[in-house]
């Protein structure tokens, strides 16, 4: 990990750089290796202008190293940071700030990995100049709470904090001291050993996860980075473009003596508590499993979708704020009689004023957090109030949308929408409806995805790549430790994994007509054609503790996908996803038939059978 952090460092600044630690019992700077303690007017000897990092700098997607150093020139310290300075990347100084009491303060949240630092809002000393980039977005540019006073964030689960104590931990106290040598089997065994006695074992755990998804391994040891779990099965709308009917849903919902028996939470990065078809603000103890999570496992990033027209309901507004990282409510329509027309209630009007609240409720306190997203399902119905949904959306504190083409495969009841009502079947009209859409983005300030027009449509596992402007400014991009397990002796896969069978477990309800009753939830595989059987018996899903997720998480069926991601013939389903629009109508046939094939050879077998006949 310390050789690629070098070779990071040595992208950045070429030989012109030096590593230096910080002395865990005196808090001396001293040189990396060595027992050299370094003063800091000493750094100033040789430069005007000196620049300090730690690693999570280097993996930034941008470093700005030219802005920070001509930054510090002018307002004599410079500094990248986010969630208004909880989480500090970089500092540029000049030479007239070394006895300079914000000097220490900087290089003390620059190396934090206890909680002992007092925060700092770095934005009220006219010295310091808060340095962003252009490239990427930051959470704290949000437009929705733009000129709102004495704004505040949670960190994310990679911030310099956490990694920082992650690397305390291993320079220190390393459990596991067997040389590498390059072997992407024995540094995964060395982080494992390290994650289960670590105070940050998500960090190692994401670290395993990224080494045994480059060597696809079918069995792994690492848990999913990231979980989505339904905490209800019900829904308070039955929306014409949505399988759901409220006559095969359950009334059961997920509580807090359910949500305690996930001891491997701290381990995850990220829990979003939607999944499959239900409404989870109708859950009447969504707001209690937020404070858990929130409380017991502050690191996690915890998201959910809604439909919006409950969130003001219990008081749940107030339990957002500064807890969830984003909350991604469903609008499909400009107006309320297209709202009505897809949705079958008339509640346009409720579900924009609970996001007003919303809106005015972390004004009130402060918080950029959670951002509100948007989204649209694509359909010949609303299709033409596309254009004006990103007007919406900014009078609603909506920073991000993103539009979903219909998926109307087997929706044959006649109160539902069916392919006659699929987003393709706009195609001749939609480059004019694309291109108006995107000036009305810009010119709003709403970081838009949506698919592209025909002629440049791209698929990528299952689903139609979309493409994404980010007008709001708001888009970090998704945290990449992967850098850190560069290097190794990985095999040259054969093709590209999906790396949802590795990275993502999908936890939904059980319904009516499932095949096994016995269960609450099971796991399903991906949000591709598979995500259309009912794998109730092979994967039920009962709150199991860590070591029984982990048997679940490798059941036959998770191991037969994941050999299938690099041996063809082991899943037809896999094979044809890869190249496949799954919302097209005019593929359904063959998503009819792989899905039959599927049915017919695993539908009806025990959950051992799948491995067995494909030899695993």
């Amino acid at each position: 990990m310390v050789k690629n952090i070098r070779s990071l460092a040595s992208s950045v600044w070429g030989a012109d750089f030096g590593m230096l630690t910080i002395d865990p019992k005196g808090g001396g700077i001293v040189r990396f290796g060595r027992n050299h303690k370094i003063d800091l007017p000493v750094l100033f000897q040789r430069k005007e202008v000196i620049f300090l990092a730690n690693p999570s700098f280097l993996l930034l997607p941008e470093h700005l190293l030219q802005e920070l150093l001509s930054a510090a020139q002018r307002h004599t310290m410079a500094i990248r940071a986010k969630h208004f300075g909880r989480s500090l990347y970089a500092i540029a100084i000049d030479r007239s700030m070394v006895k300079h009491p914000l000097l220490n303060q900087a290089l003390s949240c620059l190396i934090a990995y206890e909680e002992m630092v007092p925060e700092m809002i770095w934005s009220q000393h006219e010295d310091v100049k808060v340095v962003h980039g252009d490239g990427f977005g930051a959470h704290e540019l949000s437009p929705a709470v733009e000129g709102a006073s004495c704004l505040n964030s949670k960190r994310s689960s990679v911030s310099p904090f956490y990694l920082n104590k992650a690397l305390f931990e291993v320079l220190y106290f390393p459990v596991d001291t067997a040389e590498i040598k390059g072997s992407p089997e024995r540094m995964r065994q060395a982080l494992l050993a390290h994650r289960d006695r670590s105070a940050v074992p998500w960090i190692f755990n994401v670290l395993t996860n990224q080494i045994e998804y480059r060597m696809g391994k079918v069995v792994t040891d690492s848990f999913p980075p990231e979980v989505h779990l339904s905490v209800t099965g019900r829904c308070n709308l039955e929306c014409r473009f949505c399988s759901y009917s409220d006559h095969i849903s359950k009334k059961e919902h997920v509580g807090m003596a359910q949500m305690g028996c996930l001891d491997f939470l701290d381990h995850l990065q990220t829990v979003r508590l939607s999944s499959g078809l239900g409404e989870p603000t109708i859950n009447p103890h969504l707001g209690a499993i937020i404070e858990y999570l929130a409380t017991k496992f502050p690191h996690i990033d915890i998201n959910f979708s809604t439909n919006g027209v409950a969130l003001n309901g219990n008081g749940l507004v107030n339990q957002l704020i500064n807890k969830v990282s984003y909350i991604n409510v469903s609008l499909n329509a400009a107006t309320p009689s297209t709202w009505k027309e897809l949705c079958r209630r008339d509640l346009f009007d409720r579900v924009c004023s609970n996001l007003r609240d919303l809106q005015r409720a972390k004004r009130k306190a402060g918080a950029v957090l959670p951002l509100v997203y948007g989204s649209m399902v694509l359909t010949t119905k609303n299709i033409r109030e596309l254009p004006d949904m990103p007007g919406l959306c900014r009078s609603l504190g909506v920073d991000r949308f993103t539009g979903i083409p219909f998926l109307s495969f087997k929706y044959n009841q006649s109160e539902k929408y069916g392919r006659a009502e699929a987003f393709h079947q706009c195609q001749g009209e939609y480059e004019v409806i694309y291109r108006r859409t995107l000036q009305e983005a810009r010119r709003h300030r709403v970081s838009i995805e949506i698919p592209v027009p025909q002629g440049r449509k791209r698929v990528d596992f299952g689903l139609e790549a979309r493409e994404f402007y980010d007008f709001a400014g708001i888009e970090e991009p998704p945290p990449r430790l992967d850098p850190l397990v560069d290097g190794l002796r990985y095999a040259a896969p054969g093709r590209k994994s999906c790396p949802e069978i590795w990275k993502i477990a999908y936890i939904t309800n059980i319904h009516v007509d499932s095949l096994n009753q016995s269960a609450t939830h099971y796991l399903y595989p991906c949000l591709g054609p598979l995500s259309m059987v009912d794998f109730s018996m092979k994967t039920p899903f009962g709150f199991p503790d860590r070591d029984d997720f982990l048997k679940l998480w490798n059941s036959p069926l998770h191991k037969g996908l994941r050999k299938a991601q690099s041996v063809l013939g082991v899943s037809t389903v896999c094979d044809v996803c890869r190249k496949m629009d799954s919302r097209d109508p005019a593929n359904f046939g063959r998503l009819k038939d792989i899905l039959d094939e599927w049915n017919n050879q695993w539908g009806t077998e025990s959950p051992d059978d799948f491995a067995l006949q494909k030899g695993l």
